[in-house]
């Protein structure tokens, strides 16, 4: 019974720091996407009106749709 007892402690341990882990990792995810898309808007500002710098900011806020669309996957994400 402690083997079990002691497997189970273990196991669970493992899983709490898993999920810490990916807590911190989508915190960051976040982080980095909300500072991506205040530079791209920063760097564009204005700029809407040609078609080749529309298709340059749509480029670089790429990678922010991205991230925004992994941290929309799990709505426990504030």
């Amino acid at each position: 019974y402690d083997g079990v007892l002691s497997q189970w402690a273990e196991s669970r341990a493992r899983h709490l720091t898993a999920e810490r882990e990916r807590d911190e990792a989508r915190a960051a995810l976040k982080d980095c996407a909300n500072g991506l898309e205040g530079e791209v808007k920063g760097r564009y500002d204005g700029a809407h009106n040609y078609p080749s710098e529309i298709r340059l900011f749509e480029r670089d806020m790429a990678p922010v749709v991205r991230a925004r669309a992994v941290l929309a996957k799990d709505p426990s994400n504030g």
